[in-house]
């Protein structure tokens, strides 16, 4: 079964055990990690034209099932005795309810939305040269109208795999002002594992809890994803108290 059937089969099945048919601008978006953007991209067009009060943004995956596990181990990419670069498979589901708000609202808000595409593969067949999320940075920053100085913490999706530590680290280099502040790092992946496409959400989730406390890295933040394939997604978020 295809990937894409087997998510359609997935949908329609939780639709049967809810008794509830989802509503007509519903959509499977097809994706790991960095899914996030398209999802968002379409919450907002949704948001902003159509008398719609709320959108709610679903990630699930899980590779805790053979295939997934055998495939990663051929690929060397499991964190297991005899290989230090590599992830923890996990599974998991995240939901968050994204809806229309004034600047001053109280809560997390998604000002900035940027979207890339990576020729580098993890396999290293393709170097990375970090371009796909240099653009999505600096296309988020551009929509949220901030620069790389109003960031004061980054959120990441790395697992693990040396190789997207090391291009996030490269493509922050290229935004970055010269003599730029060193910004905390947090991650979701040392709790979890690899969750592949419920990681954005659980991120959007968390910082909302997160920045309402007192001991928060800051106000305003970059979230930034990468999928296998090459896409790559970055958020610029901001806390209302």
């Amino acid at each position: 079964m295809s990937e894409e059937r087997a998510q359609f089969e997935t949908a329609r099945a939780a639709q049967a055990a809810l008794d509830h048919t989802s509503p007509p601008h519903s959509r499977i978006i097809p994706g790991d990690r960095a899914a996030l953007g398209t999802g968002l991209t379409l919450a907002r067009r949704l948001l902003d034209q159509e008398q719609v009060p709320g959108v709610l943004v679903v990630g699930l995956d899980s590779y805790l099932n053979a295939a997934s596990i055998n495939h990663y181990l051929s690929e060397e990419r499991l964190l297991v005795p005899g290989n230090r670069d590599g992830f923890i498979p996990g599974e998991a589901a995240a939901a968050v309810l994204l809806e229309r708000s004034r600047p001053d609202a109280s809560g997390l808000h998604v000002i900035g939305i940027g979207q890339g595409q990576e020729s580098g593969r993890p396999d290293g067949s393709v170097p990375s040269r970090a371009q796909g999320l240099s653009h999505a940075i600096r296309e988020a920053l551009a929509d949220a109208g901030a620069d790389a100085a109003d960031l004061e913490f980054r959120l990441s999706d790395q697992n693990g795999e040396s190789f997207f530590a090391r291009e996030a680290a490269n493509a922050l280099t290229r935004i970055d002002v010269p003599g730029g502040r060193k910004r905390p790092t947090l991650t979701t992946a040392d709790c979890t594992g690899e969750i592949g496409a419920a990681t954005g959400p659980l991120m959007l989730a968390w910082l909302h809890r997160l920045l309402a406390h007192a001991d928060a890295p800051g106000r305003c933040g970059l979230i930034h994803l990468a999928s296998d394939e090459g896409a790559r997604c970055a958020l610029v978020v901001r806390h209302q108290p």
